[in-house]
């Protein structure tokens, strides 16, 4: 009898699978701005480094969400991650699909997002395989302009200048049609000031096609919307600031925690 319901076991496996990866509704789909990302790093115990050829919002991922939830998520154990079926993309990935952290091996990041979202997006020939995920990954990323999205809207990046909350949806929304997620990091300073920097992005798209959809917890839908994670519920809320103004500083730009103020870095100063 054991045997038997081993087989079946086996037999039933690939089809429970395939079950899971389609029991998501839309894409929720995040880029990152790097001075935001690498201002929390030393808090994350990490390193940081933006590369010369990084010049706008980067990807953080590509995930399937259903309803308020990111998840389904590492739903193919036996999908191990292999760079060289993506090989061929390494040029556009380490531009637009970067890890920031430069004390962890260059794949991880890749490897991490596949694992964790991709396998679960494995019902749609769009994302079939790493080479469709990832790419899609990149498409969307040139579709989706977050630098010209944002630029257009009269946000632009500033070692100076503040920006309100309202600001940044407003200039999402006048591209996309929907209100977008927005997370800012959080960095105390050396004077115990508390300072609040952009640090990711995140606008939802269709399942179907890819097209912007209200995201779960904006204003254009009632129910609740963030970030990538093991089925974490999508906040209602932003945690960036909402009664006053936060920064935006250029791409190479780091923050100096005594001061307060972006600074170029030495290595660049004068390029």
């Amino acid at each position: 009898m054991d045997h038997y319901a081993l087989l079946l076991l086996v037999a039933l496996f690939p089809l429970v699978c395939s079950r899971w990866t389609e029991e998501y509704d839309h894409f929720t789909f995040a880029q990152s701005w790097p001075p935001g990302v690498c201002a929390v790093a030393p808090r994350e115990h990490h390193t940081c480094h933006v590369d010369k050829q990084v010049t706008t919002w980067t990807i953080h991922g590509l995930w399937p969400t259903q309803g308020s939830e990111i998840g389904p998520h590492d739903c193919n154990s036996s999908m191990k991650f292999d760079f060289s079926k993506i090989a061929s993309l390494q040029k556009d990935l380490l531009t637009f699909w970067p890890n920031l952290y430069n004390d962890t091996e260059l794949e991880s990041f890749w490897s991490h997002e596949w694992t964790k979202h991709g396998t679960c997006a494995q019902d749609l020939p769009e994302t079939t395989g790493e080479l469709n995920y990832f790419s899609k990954g990149l498409e969307m990323n040139q579709k989706y302009d977050m630098l010209k999205m944002l630029s257009d809207g009269g946000v632009t990046p500033s070692p100076t200048a503040q920006y309100s909350y309202k600001q940044f949806m407003a200039a999402v929304k006048q591209s996309t049609g929907f209100d977008p997620n927005i997370e800012c990091s959080y960095i105390k300073l050396d004077n115990g000031t508390d300072f609040h920097l952009v640090s990711e992005i995140e606008i939802c798209l269709s399942k179907t096609d890819f097209t912007p959809v209200a995201c779960p917890g904006s204003e254009n839908s009632s129910k609740g919307g963030n970030q990538s994670g093991s089925y974490k519920t999508i906040k209602s809320q932003s945690n960036c600031p909402q009664h006053y103004n936060f920064n935006y500083p250029p791409i190479q730009y780091v923050l100096n925690r005594k001061t307060g103020m972006f600074e170029l870095p030495d290595d660049l100063i004068g390029r």
